[in-house]
């Protein structure tokens, strides 16, 4: 294959796996979002998140010895996303300010 078509199908797959993984969190968060409905829509959040990881298995099978962009695409992605928790958690939480008095009521 030519080297510049090879690197822009990594690059495309790049790009699809960075989606991919942002859909497979987004799956992952579906059963915390809807925890207090799961009874009622558990077959949507299931469905789902059952779809886009047999999707993602299917595709890393399909793409064989192709499949390395699409893989570093979902690491990258589930990288930064576990970094931007991080940061939120621990680094951005002690810069915000504390306040100990109470703020005043104005009538």
């Amino acid at each position: 294959m030519n080297p510049l078509l090879s690197r822009l199908a990594d690059a495309g797959l790049f790009a699809l796996g960075f989606y991919w993984s942002i859909r497979l969190i987004a799956a992952a968060y579906g059963f915390i979002d809807l925890a207090h409905a799961f009874r009622t829509h558990w077959f949507q959040v299931a469905g789902s998140a059952l779809v886009w990881t047999l999707g993602g298995l299917g595709l890393v099978w399909i793409l064989g010895s192709h499949r390395a962009g699409f893989l570093w695409g979902l690491a990258v992605f589930a990288g930064l996303h576990v970094l931007s928790y991080i940061v939120n958690r621990h680094v951005l939480d002690r810069l915000k300010p504390v306040r100990d008095v109470p703020m005043e009521i104005k009538e």
